[in-house]
């Protein structure tokens, strides 16, 4: 989960799942809320992780610091009791929080051949 303090100063959209990008309306005094994967793991499905970016064409300078809130590295991530059914069976298996970490950025940042870092031989070294 993700905490950003908006300014007046735009450059945020998000992707609806319709695949258009939207810029959110800013609310004086609110937070925006992104919602990750592992929060829509939890819910089977039922909050999506939100897709966004920025792009600050306002010839404005434009600062955000955000707050990030994950897991314990070692927390067993499952669809919650309160989401799950006979009408609507887990989608997930449980699955500790860093190893779906480590699928993530094996997924997205690590593509490259001859990247190096120390994160990327950890992974390296996990498979």
């Amino acid at each position: 989960m993700t905490a950003l303090a908006r300014t007046d100063v735009p450059g945020l959209a998000v992707r609806l799942p319709s695949g258009e990008w939207l810029p959110p309306p800013i609310i004086e005094g609110t937070f925006l809320i992104n919602l990750g994967n592992i929060m829509r793991r939890w819910s089977n499905d039922r909050f999506l992780s939100t897709p966004h970016g920025v792009l600050n064409d306002s010839g404005a300078d434009r600062y955000s610091i955000a707050y990030f809130h994950s897991p314990n590295t070692a927390a067993t991530i499952e669809c919650l009791p309160s989401c799950v059914s006979a009408a609507h069976p887990a989608r997930y298996a449980s699955a500790v929080y860093r190893d779906l970490v480590l699928e993530f950025y094996r997924a997205n940042y690590f593509h490259q051949k001859g990247h190096r870092s120390s994160a990327a031989e950890m992974v390296q070294a996990a498979e």
